[in-house]
């Protein structure tokens, strides 16, 4: 579990989510869907709305050419009348008269009242000669050709010859202003529709605002609709998706999360479409494997951890008393690992136990930096470093001089080790020391009780090759006790966050100043335990006492 749990908080993944990717594709979808129906609905109005023009314009024709056709009737009926009778015109009757000038040129009355709504433009023509028209800009009389050019008499031609409407550049006459149908300043285009009655020719032109003057109107209805329709698709495609795809995909993410959290018991549900069985199979296939992984792994490490402790324990004095034969003191010392190893360490042995030595005992607490196997490791590096100079003979401060000089040298670690290390002559009391970073230990004295011992020697082992140290001493006399610890005492941590503190260790060391070693060192150990009660052991805690008899 450790290996998950290594990484203290998972990263935040960049980019953007699925959902924001499918709402940009279902827009981007849309919105070309609507561009294309938009394109598609132009064309198809346009198409209509020039059919229906066409078929207007037509029947405008089709009613002028059946006009054509009764005055012509009518013409006919009054000459063969007049024929009959064998009166010469100007014989006739005032009345009669009359009647005969108006059919004598019934062509130029047949657009009088005629319009186009004032949009269009409609003449007659015979022989290429204006005989009617209903526009200032197209006077009777005129050359069609002439008037209107080429490309207008030609697509009148060929709108004779199909029966079709044709565009035409709706310029040169045409761009004059006043009179009616002049929309030369909006309308470069026109369509020309032309229809045969005998010799006549009826054209209709009509301006593209004209033929398409409802276009506008239509298309802005059907975008309303298209958007109505698109977005209500738009809507519920995306709310399909949340539901088939980004949901299970959203869950699946909140499982993996617990997972790499550390919860290993969490599982994907494998459910919907066959590609998220599938993923969820998988994962959960593979969140088994490494549960299991990780189980025979830890197995594994607990098991070298073991065998890792009961090697660090066996470096460590643990018979007590130590020395029964000798009764000028008594020790007692105890270590308790934050973890299966740790860095901290005790030691105690005697040195010249025969010559001019004899009777010295070395007795010494150290914490090294850090926890686990590598804290071990130079844990005991420098545990044997020291009592081999020590049980060479080398004096106390070239001793911590040389091992400090073996620690600091390929420290690619950086780790280093805090040590309080004293020689007692146990025959006189006189004890001298080197403190190199560690703790304060506590001396007891009946009759001035409990003091700290604060002179400092230098800076911990392993920080630089070139540190010296300096010794102190002490000339303590039967009943004297030392306490030295660990700051895994001093600055053990409770549920709210609180440390035990030098002041609570002297309280302990007050209320047991009469007790053996022994006793102390517990008292101590079950104080610390007591303050901390159900929070983690922060750190590696180590206690040793000594108290010296006559």
């Amino acid at each position: 579990m450790e290996l998950i749990k290594s990484r203290d908080k998972a990263e935040k993944p960049s980019g953007p989510s699925i959902r924001v990717l499918f709402r940009i594709a279902i827009i981007t979808l849309v919105g070309l869907a609507f561009l294309a129906l938009l394109g598609i609905s132009y064309l198809n109005i346009t198409a209509d709305e020039q059919t229906k023009a066409e078929s207007s314009i037509r029947s405008e024709i089709n009613y002028l050419c059946l006009q054509l056709e009764s005055l012509g009737n009518r013409v006919d009926a009054f000459n063969k009348i007049v024929t009959l009778e064998g009166v010469e015109p100007q014989n006739l009757e005032p009345k009669a008269l009359e009647i005969y000038q108006l059919l004598s040129d019934p062509i130029g009355n047949v657009l009088s009242g005629y319009t186009l709504a004032e949009t269009g433009t409609v003449f007659i023509i015979s022989d290429d000669a204006v005989i009617a028209s209903d526009d200032a800009r197209v006077p009777v009389g005129s050359n069609v050709r002439e008037l209107l050019g080429d490309e207008v008499h030609d697509a009148l031609d060929a709108s004779l010859q199909s029966g079709q409407m044709m565009p035409i550049p709706f310029t040169g006459v045409f761009d004059t202003s006043g009179g009616p149908g002049s929309y030369g300043e909006k309308d470069d285009k026109a369509f020309l529709l032309a229809g045969q009655q005998g010799d006549y020719t009826i054209a209709i032109i009509e301006p593209m605002s004209m033929v398409f003057r409802e276009r506008k109107a239509i298309i802005g209805r059907e975008v309303t609709v298209y958007f109505v329709i698109l977005f209500v698709v738009g809507v519920v495609v995306d709310r399909l998706l949340s539901i088939i795809i980004a949901r299970h995909i959203d869950e699946t993410n909140e499982v993996l999360e617990r997972i790499t959290a550390g919860d290993l018991d969490a599982r994907v549900k494998e459910e919907g479409t066959r590609e998220f069985v599938s993923l969820a199979s998988g994962i959960n296939v593979t969140v088994e494997s490494l549960q299991s992984w990780i189980a025979e792994a830890q197995a594994r490490i607990e098991s070298e951890l073991s065998a890792a402790r009961s090697i660090q324990e066996s470096a460590l004095p643990t018979t007590f008393p130590p020395y029964p034969e000798i009764s000028k003191f008594d020790l007692y010392a105890l270590m308790d690992a934050a973890r299966m190893v740790g860095g901290d360490f005790y030691d105690f042995f005697l040195v010249g136990e025969s010559g001019p030595d004899a009777g010295k005992l070395v007795f010494l607490v150290a914490d090294v930096s850090g926890k686990g196997v590598p804290a071990a490791l130079f844990m005991m590096e420098a545990k044997a470093q020291v009592r081999r100079e020590l049980q060479n003979g080398v004096e106390l401060s070239q001793a911590i001089d040389n091992a400090n000089k073996v620690l600091s040298d390929d420290n690619n670690t950086c780790m280093f080790v805090t040590m309080w290390v004293g020689i007692l002559d146990y025959e006189t009391g006189h004890l001298i020391y080197v403190n190199a970073g560690h703790n304060p230990p506590l001396l007891w004295k009946e009759k001035v009780g409990w003091s700290w011992i604060t002179e400092r020697s230098g800076l911990p082992l392993g920080f630089f090759a070139d540190s010296s140290y300096r010794t102190h001493s002490i000339d303590c006399g039967p009943g004297d006790k030392l306490l030295l610890y660990s700051d895994g005492v001093s600055e053990a941590m409770n549920a709210d966050e609180q440390q035990y503190g030098n002041d609570r260790l002297e309280a302990v060391a007050n209320a047991n100043a009469n007790a053996q070693p022994e006793t102390l060192v517990k008292a101590v150990r079950d104080d610390v335990a007591l303050f901390v009660q159900d929070a983690e052991q922060s750190d590696d805690i180590t206690i040793l006492a000594l108290e010296l008899y006559e």
